[in-house]
């Protein structure tokens, strides 16, 4: 039995992995990435979406005209000409292509799921917080040094650890305790650590449908659940 060389096993992982890549991508900007996720799903989810593009581009290949991929027949390997290499790279761009498409699908799936189950689509609270919860709204920033911000999100680091959640603030303004104001800062933008974050809060719309409105408090009764709204 022929043990394979190491050139064999660079191609047969270019070839598995690497045409799944941009649908990998594609897939987390549109699910975002558990960031506790091993790299062994990783990994299986690019070979998923690198066949399935596989699959795809030999599906429609003789309906566009276009090479069936050299590498699955090993005949056309043995001696690779120009017009083979050429080949190769027209199915790769194909199979790539068609990775974006079973990744455009399963994202898909997922967000069709989530609103059925009525769950979010993204992988952690994170990630659903920064692209659907802050959306269009200030936020208010509560640092560990005790400091309060009032700020639009502009750019926040998604599927990281806690402490990399990095944030980016436009229009920031610092919370003044002896006037019990937001005073705006001189700055456009300011960045604002993950480490350095305690929580961050959205602030309400006036136009938001909520159950308690904002400002009236709210009680709970001894010895029972019920839930009393009371005006403050």
């Amino acid at each position: 039995m022929e043990v394979p060389s190491t050139i064999a096993i660079l191609a047969i992982a270019v070839l598995g992995l690497l045409p799944g890549v941009p649908g990998e991508k594609c897939y987390r900007l549109l699910v975002g990435r558990d960031w506790r996720e091993d790299k062994w799903q990783t990994t299986l989810r690019l070979l998923g979406f690198s066949v399935a593009g596989l699959a795809i581009y030999a599906a429609s290949a003789p309906y566009l005209r276009l090479p069936i991929p050299p590498y699955l027949v090993p005949a056309k390997l043995q001696s690779i000409t120009t017009a083979t290499a050429n080949e190769i790279g027209i199915a790769l761009i194909g199979q790539a292509l068609g990775g974006v498409v079973a990744a455009l699908v399963a994202a898909g799936a997922v967000r069709a799921i989530a609103v059925a189950a009525a769950r979010t689509a993204y992988l952690s609270a994170w990630d659903h917080f920064v692209n659907v919860s802050v959306k269009n709204r200030w936020v208010v920033v509560s640092m560990k040094s005790g400091d309060v911000m009032l700020g639009w999100v502009n750019i926040a680091d998604t599927s990281v650890k806690a402490e990399e959640r990095d944030v980016v603030l436009n229009e920031p303004a610092v919370f003044n305790a002896a006037s019990g104001k937001y005073v705006a800062l001189a700055y456009s933008a300011v960045f604002v650590p993950g480490s350095a974050v305690a929580s961050i809060g959205a602030v309400a719309d006036p136009n938001d449908v909520r159950k308690i409105p904002p400002g009236e408090v709210v009680t709970q009764e001894a010895g029972n659940h019920a839930i009393n709204v009371q005006p403050s």
